[in-house]
Formats: structure tokens, sequence, C-alpha cells
């Protein structure tokens, strides 16, 4: 992306913004500091010295990483962020619902978001859990334009799934164009009707013809993923940091991907799941076209048509996250 001149440091550098360092933020910034293809002012934005340990951890590597700048809660540098890691945050208990967090997690980004001045609109990739609200409160609180927050979404269940899937039918995962929509949790909907490997319809794939019974243990091994990788480490982090690492690299022009991200709902997708009607509004995982600059939604129809059960499932999903986000609002007396 061609950065106008005032958008970038003094010294050139694009300047980014992570806002947390527990082991997602961590992840993150260790990401952008291997990143080759320009140079980073990277800021580090916590609320107190408990995670100053990263910090140093990650600045001892300055001088493998010469192209790049690490800087520590300077709020000059936040104020002209041009990209944001959406990082902070409580993590859920293993097994429990991402939703338990959302309101501390909520308040947390109305707190940061509602007191920041932007020199510029930044793009918002939000990572927190769960992804999907909290990407709502950031648009509402920052009062920015809605098609600057985007979140990882259900990127990770798509990865996670062309994993099991490709592990299941002895190919490489790169091989798997899985697709996962819907809410980042348990209500993601796997959609194997548009699913391919190799170019082929999942359906189709001999193994899965004589056993279709694969495409519902590789979904429910894609739902319960995080509870798995979590029974020996304390949380997620290197899958998700690859996911926000996508979007990232899309957004600055050294990439375009067609994939499912948290977007906010509008258009014949918003119609098609009821939304709006009664003011419900929600992010959810949409297909997109990542790109320079941002993204473009693909529609239901360029998509390529939902099953009805799929569609089922995607309205319940969009039901679950809309009221989720009702709440603020009902307390606040108003929205954005």
């Amino acid at each position: 992306m061609a950065w106008p001149d005032d958008a970038l440091a003094p010294d050139g550098r694009l300047p980014v913004s992570v806002l947390g360092l527990g082991w997602v933020g961590a992840a993150v910034v260790g990401r952008l500091l291997a990143h080759t293809a320009r140079p980073l002012d990277i800021n580090v934005v916590v609320p107190s010295d408990a995670h100053r340990g990263a910090f140093l951890d990650l600045a001892h590597t300055a001088a493998f990483h010469p192209a790049h700048r690490l800087r520590w809660n300077d709020a000059d540098a936040f104020r002209a962020a041009r990209v944001v890691f959406h990082a902070a945050g409580a993590s859920n208990p293993v097994g429990v619902s991402r939703h338990v967090v959302a309101d501390a997690n909520a308040a947390l980004t109305r707190t940061i978001f509602g007191a920041a001045q932007f020199s510029h609109e930044p793009f918002i990739i939000v990572i927190t859990n769960p992804v999907d609200v909290i990407a709502w409160h950031a648009w509402q609180a920052s009062g920015i334009d809605a098609a600057q927050v985007i979140s990882t979404g259900t990127l990770l269940e798509a990865a996670r799934l062309a994993y099991y899937l490709g592990e299941a039918l002895g190919v490489a995962p790169a091989a798997v164009d899985a697709w996962v929509l819907g809410e980042h949790g348990d209500a993601q909907v796997p959609v194997f009707s548009r699913t391919t490997v190799a170019g082929k319809p999942i359906r189709d794939v001999d193994a899965v013809v004589r056993d279709p019974a694969i495409l519902t243990r590789c979904a429910e091994l894609t739902r319960t993923a995080a509870w798995q990788v979590r029974r020996t480490q304390p949380s997620t982090w290197w899958a998700v940091t690859d996911c926000a690492d996508v979007i990232f690299r899309c957004l600055v022009g050294e990439a375009e991907r067609r994939c499912p991200v948290g977007v906010r709902v509008g258009g014949e997708w918003a119609e098609s799941l009821h939304l709006g009607v009664g003011g419900a509004d929600a992010f959810l995982g949409l297909p997109v076209r990542l790109r320079q600059g941002g993204y473009d939604i693909v529609g239901p129809g360029a998509f390529g048509g939902l099953e009805e059960e799929e569609w089922g499932a995607m309205r319940g999903a969009a039901g679950v996250v809309a009221e989720a986000c009702r709440w603020p609002v009902a307390m606040e007396g108003g929205g954005r």
C-alpha cells in the first residue's frame, strides 16, 4: 500500500500499535519483527508494567531487526498508528465459552477506543475474544468506519478445518480450501457445500464418499480445537497470530486472499440473516477478498450459495452474536 507520507513516522516506518502483550500480543510483535517487506514502527501498549519483561525480551532482539523500531507505551505513536492489533483482555477458562469474558473485554475495549484520538482512521485487527463481539465494540467506541475494523473471525476455524481434513484425507492442508463462517466459537458454521480439495468438491472426494462421517468428525475437532491445544499450554496463540498476520499482509499490499474474516454484516448478507430488524447488528465471519487497503465482501450469490441447513446455522450464529452486542447500548443509553 502506498501510505500517504504524513501517515508514516518521520523515519519512513509504518506506525503499528499492538494492544496487550500476553501470549498472543507477544506472538504478534514477534511476527511483525520478522517482516522484511517494509520497515515498521511497532508500539506496544499495555496498562501497567506487568508485561515489561516480555517487552524487554522482544526488545533484546533489536540488533537482528534493524529495519524496525520497537516502542513501549508511546502515546504519540498510538495516535499515529495506521494499523492497531487488539490483543488485550482476559482469556476464557478451558472448556468454557469465549462469551464468559465478553463483558470484561468489551468494557476494556470501550475504554481504550473510546478515549483514542487517532490522527488517521487506522485499521483495527481484533484478536481479543469473543472476537465478533469485541470487533463490534471497537467499532462502536472508536467511531471509525466499520470497514476499518476486521477481526480474525472464522479464519482460524477455516485453517483448523483444513488441517483436520488434510489429516483425514492424507493431503496437505494447503490443498484444502476449507470454509467456516458465522461465529468464532460454538456457533461456527462449517460450509462443506463450498469446501474443496485440490479444486474438487469435498463430498466428491473418494474417502468422503466411502465415509461421509469424516466431515462430521473434522467439524467437531475444529469446534473443540482450542480446548485440545489448551490441555498442554495456557492459551492458543500461534495459529491466530498467523491469521492476524495474513490480514495485515493483505491490507498493506503484500498479498490478496479470498477467505473468511470477521466483518460487519451488511447488504445481502444482513438481509438473508435477518439482521437490521429491531436494531440487530453484528460482526460475523463472512467470505471476503482481502486486498491492499481493505476488503470486498463476497455476497451470497457470488460465493456460490449455501445449503438450507447452512443458512439456518448462519442465522443462529447471527442471533447469538447480535444478542451479545446489545448490553452496552442498554446500559449506556445508546451506541455509536
